[in-house]
């Protein structure tokens, strides 16, 4: 397969994955491994199965204090997801399943305010709530957040990981 169809698959893999969502599998805590065995079982043989799902700690926020943005961020992923690494699993749990050729490709899409801003602010809040950071710091911290967004220097985003494989024909 040449590498311009290879993309075209993935691609087209990703939109059906997200028209296929019917819900976050992050919410499931610790893998449920009856959840992905049922999905393996229900696959054709021979057909894909995919997941598609954000990695809780991947999280990017343009923002000029460093330190405090990465506090800001793991206690996010800690505190704000039932598992926000679940992801980092999949791949070694559908090969577990027999599920042949896992593969993962990673997404970032980049946005200037909006979302990924509101987003960084609940991210503040649940880092003073987990007690990560204090309250006067968040308060810092959203002021220059929010020049950020003012000036349209903010952008942020956030690693979507697609991992998918083939269920064997035997």
């Amino acid at each position: 397969m040449t590498r311009h169809a290879q993309k075209r698959e993935e691609l087209q893999l990703v939109e059906q994955m997200r028209r296929l969502r019917g819900g976050d599998l992050e919410a499931i805590g610790e893998p449920d491994v009856c959840v992905l065995t049922e999905m393996v079982r229900v696959t054709r043989p021979g057909g894909r199965v995919g997941v598609f799902d954000l990695d809780g700690d991947m999280v990017l926020f343009a923002h000029s204090g460093r330190e405090l943005t990465r506090k800001i961020v793991a206690a996010y992923s800690d505190q704000g997801w039932v598992n926000g690494w679940i992801m980092r699993t999949l791949p070694a749990l559908l090969g577990g399943l027999g599920v042949a050729n896992v593969r993962t490709r990673g997404f970032m899409p980049l946005e200037a305010g909006g979302y990924y801003a509101n987003r960084a602010e609940r991210c503040a809040e649940v880092a003073v709530l987990a007690g990560a950071i204090a309250s006067e710091e968040r308060v810092r911290w959203l002021e220059a957040l929010r020049a950020e967004v003012a000036a349209k220097r903010f952008f942020g985003g956030q690693l979507h990981l697609l991992v998918w494989g083939k269920r064997p024909t035997t």
